[in-house]
C-alpha cells in the first residue's frame, strides 16, 4: 500500500508576507472537476471572471510561461523583467516531493466554489505549491506536490507557476496584501484573451483596484497603493484618465534609489531628503497633458502613508533649486517651481554661480518659496512668502513667524541692488 507523508503547517488563519511571511507562507492550489485536474486560477477566470481563456503556448510548460509574461510586458516591462528572472530559478528552487499533501495555507480570501465547464468540482481545492522564504525549516523556495504536479497539464502547470511568481511579488513589504485573491483575479486575467486586446489606462486600473503597489507609464514608477499601518486601512494613491483614455495624474513612485530620477524633456528631477528606509516615497503627482507631455508635479496630500521627497535641479553649475511644487513647458521645460518647508537642512545656491545661497531656518509654519524661469530655465525672479534677511555675504536666510507675510521679490535683472536692500540678519 503506498504511505501518503502529511506536512504538517500549522498557522495563523489570516496571511500577509508583510507581517508574517517567514512564518506563513504561502499556497498555490489545484482542484479536480471530472477527472481533470485545474489551476484554481483558472476555474475562478472562467467560473467567477467569466474570461475567455487564451490557450497560446499550452502545449509546453515553458513556452506557456515565458508567453504568458510577454503579455504582461507589453504594459509593464519591469514588472514582466522580475517574474522573467524568479522563474529561471523555479525548477532549482522548488522541491518536488511525491506521496505528500500540503495541509491548506489558510489564504485564499473569497474563493469560488462550484462547477467548471458543466463538471462539478466535487472535491476542495488542493494545496499543490508552499511557497516560504527558505530557510532551516525549508531549505528551498517553493515545495510542491509531485502526484499533484503530474495531473496537471502544460497549461494548468504554468497558471500555477506565474501565480507563485504574482504572490511572490506581493508578499514583498510594503505590499498590502492580506491573501491570495488579487493574485489569482490578476493571474486569471492574464491567461484571458480580452488581456490580449486591453488599454494601458484598463491595465493600470485593474491593478489600482487590486491594490498592487507598483506599475509604470511610459518608463516613469507609479505609485498605486499601499497600506496605512497607523489605521489599519488600505490607501489608493491618486490616478485618473480623462474621457478619451489619456492619463491625465499619477503617483510617482520614488521608492527605490535605481529609479527614481524623473526625467522630464531634458531635465532631470533628483528625490531628496529621501532618508527613511522602508517606507514608501514620492516626488508628488505628475500631470500630463492630453497629448502625453508633463505639466506638472506637485505635492502629495499628507495623509496618505508615504514620505514626500522634495525634488531638486541643478542647471549646469548656475543654480540648485530644491521644490515640491513644478510647472513645465510643452518641450518639458521648466516654467516654475515653489517650496514649502518648515526646516530643510539644505542651502539653494541660486544666480551666477554661487552668488548667494538661501538658508531655511526652522519655522512652526511653513515657509513658501517660488522660482519664476524663462524659456531657457534662467531664473527670473524669486518670491519669499517668508521673513528674509541677508548676512552681507553670501547667505539669505528664511523663516516664518506667522501666516500673512508680505511677499517680497527678488529679479535677476535688479539682483544686486534687491540683494542690497534686504534687512540685515541677526549676528
Amino acid at each position: 500500500m503506498k504511505m501518503i507523508f502529511f506536512l504538517s503547517l500549522i498557522f495563523a488563519s489570516v496571511s500577509h508576507a508583510g507581517e508574517n511571511w517567514y512564518e506563513k507562507g504561502n499556497g498555490g492550489f489545484v482542484q479536480q472537476c471530472g477527472d481533470h485536474y485545474y489551476s484554481f486560477d483558472v476555474i475562478e477566470a472562467d467560473a467567477r471572471q467569466h474570461l475567455s481563456m487564451d490557450t497560446e503556448h499550452s502545449d509546453n510548460t515553458k513556452e506557456r510561461v515565458d508567453y504568458l509574461i510577454s503579455k504582461i510586458a507589453k504594459f509593464n516591462p519591469t514588472r514582466a523583467a522580475l517574474y522573467t528572472e524568479w522563474y529561471k530559478t523555479f525548477e532549482s528552487e522548488a522541491d518536488l516531493l511525491p506521496n505528500i499533501r500540503l495541509n491548506p495555507v489558510g489564504d485564499m480570501g473569497f474563493a469560488y466554489n462550484g462547477p467548471y465547464k458543466g463538471v462539478n468540482c466535487d472535491k476542495d481545492p488542493e494545496q499543490v505549491v508552499f511557497q516560504r522564504e527558505p530557510s532551516i525549516m525549508n531549505p528551498k523556495r517553493y515545495t510542491v506536490s509531485k502526484d499533484l504536479w503530474d495531473k496537471l497539464d502544460p497549461l494548468n502547470q504554468a497558471s500555477v507557476i506565474l501565480h507563485e511568481l504574482i504572490y511572490r511579488e506581493l508578499s514583498l513589504a510594503p505590499s498590502p496584501q492580506r491573501n491570495s485573491e488579487s493574485t489569482r483575479i490578476f493571474n486569471g486575467r492574464v491567461q484571458s484573451t480580452a488581456f490580449s486586446n486591453m488599454s494601458m489606462q484598463e491595465y493600470l486600473e485593474i491593478l489600482h483596484a487590486l491594490y498592487f503597489v507598483r506599475a509604470e507609464y511610459q518608463g516613469i514608477p507609479v505609485l498605486l497603493a499601499g497600506r496605512d499601518d497607523l489605521k489599519g486601512t488600505l490607501v489608493l494613491f491618486p490616478l485618473e484618465f480623462d474621457q478619451n483614455g489619456n492619463m491625465k495624474r499619477f503617483t510617482v513612485d520614488s521608492t527605490d534609489p535605481a529609479t527614481n530620477i524623473l526625467n522630464v524633456g531634458s531635465d532631470k528631477i533628483y528625490p531628496m531628503d529621501c532618508l527613511v528606509a522602508g517606507t514608501l516615497k514620492t516626488l508628488g503627482i505628475l500631470s500630463l497633458d492630453n497629448t502625453g507631455r508633463v505639466r506638472g508635479l506637485t505635492r502629495l496630500e499628507s495623509d496618505y502613508p508615504v514620505q514626500q521627497c522634495p525634488g531638486s535641479f541643478n542647471k549646469a553649475q548656475n543654480y540648485f533649486v530644491i521644490a515640491n511644487n513644478w510647472k513645465f513647458g510643452e518641450n518639458g521645460e521648466i516654467q516654475s517651481a515653489s517650496l514649502s518647508v518648515f526646516q530643510f537642512k539644505y542651502l539653494q545656491t541660486i544666480f551666477d554661480n554661487g552668488t548667494f545661497e538661501i538658508q531655511y531656518l526652522p519655522s512652526i509654519i511653513p515657509a513658501s518659496i517660488s522660482f519664476t524661469m524663462d524659456s531657457q530655465e534662467n531664473i527670473q525672479s524669486i518670491d519669499f512668502f517668508a521673513k528674509v534677511c541677508y548676512d552681507g555675504g553670501k547667505i539669505v536666510r528664511v523663516w516664518r513667524e506667522a501666516f500673512g507675510e508680505t511677499k517680497l521679490t527678488l529679479h535677476a535683472n535688479n539682483f544686486a541692488k534687491e540683494l542690497a536692500s534686504l534687512p540685515a540678519c541677526p549676528q
